[in-house]
């Protein structure tokens, strides 16, 4: 299931970036526009068309990549759910924004979640075995009384043996004292006992890697919603800077370069916040994933957040057949 969900985030994570390459190269088409008709009235260089077109194309060079890695995401999920390659192609070519994430309402996530985790939940029934033959062992240690039950024949003929008549009973008492074995019990406790102490080490081990597991997932989620609202911060302050640049270098209040430099640093600026929220939404798979399988809001007890934001439900539109 997680990597169905990072290979879909990662799927809507490269149309989203393809968007914006696309919308930035058209942007640069018409900077040169500028250009050349600047150069065409003499008021420029014709190195300031080289340089947009340059641009531009540059831009626009990352087109096959993405569209090639959007291919090979489709595939990948395709496979992922059973089916052939291609057979999710109709379904997700066309470009969906990414699931939106909601937040973790919770704020302090129970310690009883990663009871759900596969490699806890095996540590513990090994440890659970582990105490139970030490108490089989101790048990060994007391005296054990054993009545033989056997059945004989009041006749000597095997005719009568069907006879309720012709059969008896007889229960013969014995008894069984450990204490003579020549300490081989106590030998056997000691023995599972040590595979106890193995045992709870192991279980310690692996609750403390899955605290750990859980602690780094929160921390990457935190650390990258902070860069996001710095990222779109960034956004918006180099849009409204190609703006200003564009307009003051067709004034001819400034040189071209000014205009470069704020292309290229709102198209850079366009691409890491797309790629954050990608990031945000696949540390919410690892904590899903570190939690050993989504967690309910304290807020909405009904609520069954299994994932990040809507991706839950958009994976599920397409099961494995």
């Amino acid at each position: 299931r997680g990597e169905l969900a990072r290979n879909y985030i990662e799927l809507r994570a490269n149309q989203a970036q393809l968007d914006i390459v696309r919308a930035n190269a058209e942007s640069q088409r018409q900077t040169v526009d500028v250009t050349r008709e600047r150069y065409r009235l003499g008021l420029t260089s014709y190195l300031d068309v080289s340089q947009a077109d340059a641009q531009r194309a540059t831009t626009e060079a990352n087109i096959p990549v993405l569209t090639a890695a959007i291919a090979q995401s489709i595939h990948r999920l395709g496979i992922l759910v059973g089916r052939e390659p291609a057979a999710l192609k109709a379904e997700l070519s066309t470009s969906t924004p990414l699931p939106a994430d909601t937040g973790l309402s919770a704020v302090g996530l129970p310690a009883e979640l990663l009871a759900r985790r596969p490699d806890l939940r095996a540590a513990e029934r090994s440890l659970a075995a582990a105490s139970a033959d030490i108490g089989v062992a101790t048990a060994n240690l007391y005296p054990k009384f054993d009545l033989t039950l056997g059945l004989g024949l009041q006749s000597n003929q095997a005719s009568r043996f069907a006879e309720q008549s012709s059969r008896y009973w007889s229960i013969v008492p014995g008894l069984s004292l450990p204490v003579f074995n020549g300490g081989r019990t106590q030998a056997q406790i000691a023995s599972r006992q040590a595979i106890f102490d193995e045992a709870l080490a192991r279980y310690r081990a692996a609750y403390h890697s899955a605290l750990e597991d859980v602690e780094n997932a929160l921390t990457n989620y935190y650390a990258e919603r902070s860069r996001q609202v710095a990222l779109a911060e960034a956004v918006s302050a180099n849009l409204q800077a190609v703006s200003l640049a564009r307009d003051r270098y067709r004034r001819g209040l400034t040189t071209f370069l000014d205009v470069l430099t704020a292309e290229g640093s709102l198209f850079n600026a366009q691409r890491n916040l797309s790629q954050s929220r990608a990031n945000l939404l696949t540390d919410l798979v690892a904590l899903h994933k570190a939690l050993g399988g989504g967690w309910r809001s304290t807020a909405d007890p009904q609520a069954d957040n299994t994932g990040p934001g809507s991706l839950a439900s958009g994976l599920q539109a397409y099961p494995a057949r």
